[in-house]
Formats: C-alpha cells, structure tokens, sequence
C-alpha cells in the first residue's frame, strides 16, 4: 500500500469501532474491545496479512493525539478524541496535508534555486554588457581618427613626388576601412540593445519570483 491506502485504511479501522462500539453480553451491552484480527474481515475482507493490519493498529496507537485508548498490547478502544478525529476527515485529511506542504516546500526551493540561476545570468549579462561598451566606446574615436587621416592625407604627403593616382588607391583604402569601422559600430549597437533586452527580462525574472514570495498584506478596514 501507499501512503494514500494506508490513511485510507487507517480510517476504515476508526469508522469500524465508532459504528460498532459495544457488545452484546450477559448483563447487556459493554464497551467493546478490539484486536487486530476483528478487522481482517469485516473492514478488509481477508484482502490485508495479519501483519499489514497491526502495523496500521500501532500506528493507530502511536498517533500523538491519543485517538484510542490502549487496553492491552494492541488491543485498543474509540475515547473522547476518536469521533472528532474522524469527523476532522481524519488520517486522509492529515496525509494530504502533508503532502500539500510538502509540494510548497520543493516549490519554494525550485523558486529559490530560480532566482539563484537568474541572478548569476544577470551577472554575467551586466559583465557582457560592461565589455561590449567598453569594446564599442574606442568604434567611434577610431573612425574620427580615420576620417581626420582621410581628410588630411592630400595636404600631408608631398605633392611633387605623389601623383593623384598614387593618393587614390590609399584614400580608397582608408575610406573601405572607415566603412567597416561604421558596419562593426552598428553591429556592436545591435549586440548592446540585445544584452540589455536580455538583462531587463533577468531583472524582471527575478522580481516576480521574489515578489510571488512575498505577497503584498491586505490593508485591514
């Protein structure tokens, strides 16, 4: 048996005693007593060992509510607690309570670990993002620079010993470096807007998790 079956079954036990709670005896009905072997076949149906049936009994016993009176070894009575305990729904209602506290823990540990990982992406995407300005802070100096080289090369080289078509093929040259230096800064850009898209959707990862912990407290009227 599971867990389930073995609240379940636990419950069958208390209901046989509440429903059956006397015996039939020379000077009228007494109080009954119960082993285990009364439950094998009218709660169970022979379907249980003898074995399976006094541990559900111990366990009976052992509740910390006190349920039962203990008369003598496993042989047991229904007390003052017995009837409220199984009107309360009982061993089942107990076990699914600890199973539905059992579910808000791992939720709370996965939802823990959750924030872990998506503060340590954020981390390492600010480290990225730090390292693509950084990359892309010099882009721009170094195309004022070629653009400056570009602009004044005509007037720096001397004009008796370079032809115009000497100075074209390095101006040419200069000019296709600048443009790729204008392709990677756009590129460069496109990568920082996508590293602090990533970083925003981190930064609001996080705060719903956190906040999914802490729910906001109703205002008492």
């Amino acid at each position: 048996m599971n867990d389930r079956e073995e609240a379940i079954a636990k419950d069958a036990i208390i209901k046989y005693m509440l429903d059956n709670p006397t015996v039939q005896a020379r000077f009228g009905d007494q109080p009954r007593m119960f082993s285990p072997s009364d439950f094998r076949v009218p709660v169970f149906d022979k379907k249980l060992k003898s074995d399976d049936i006094e541990r559900l009994v111990t366990e009976i016993i052992e509740h910390p509510k006190k349920i039962v009176n203990v008369i003598h070894e496993l042989n047991i009575e229904p007390n003052s607690k017995t009837q409220s305990f199984y009107d309360s729904d009982g061993f089942v209602a107990e076990y699914e309570k600890e199973v539905e506290a059992a579910r808000k823990m791992n939720e709370e540990a996965l939802r823990g670990s959750r924030i872990e990982e998506l503060q340590l992406e954020n981390l390492q995407l600010s480290n990225r993002l730090s390292k693509q300005k950084l990359k892309t802070h010099w882009i721009p100096i170094g195309i004022s620079i070629v653009g400056l080289v570009v602009a004044a090369l005509p007037y720096l080289m001397p004009s008796n010993n370079v032809t115009e078509e000497q100075l074209n093929p390095k101006i040419d040259s200069i000019q296709n470096r600048l443009e790729r230096l204008e392709k990677g800064l756009e590129q460069k850009d496109k990568e920082v807007d996508q590293l602090r898209e990533e970083l925003l959707k981190a930064e609001m990862m996080i705060r719903v998790l956190e906040d999914s912990e802490n729910p906001p407290t109703k205002a008492k009227l």
